[in-house]
């Protein structure tokens, strides 16, 4: 199963509008993805070669979840 959260990153390093952009198709999988994006609370802030151009990045982080069958 597979998750794949978008947020933002501002220039700060706060996180921010963690959202499913694709869903596993298991609500209870795509809320633990949410989930550990929300308890990042803060990265350190963005490099100024970013922030001269931007305020602000979106980022897709994708999850993958490997059930196996224990014996």
């Amino acid at each position: 199963m597979t998750a794949t959260v978008m947020f933002t990153i501002t220039k700060d390093g706060t996180i921010t509008n963690p959202k499913i952009k694709t869903s596993s198709g298991n609500s209870e999988m795509d809320d633990v993805a949410i989930t550990t994006v929300k308890n990042v609370t803060k990265l350190p802030p963005l490099p100024t070669e970013i922030t001269k151009q931007h305020e602000k990045i979106e980022v897709e982080f994708t999850f993958t979840y490997n059930v196996k069958k224990v014996k």
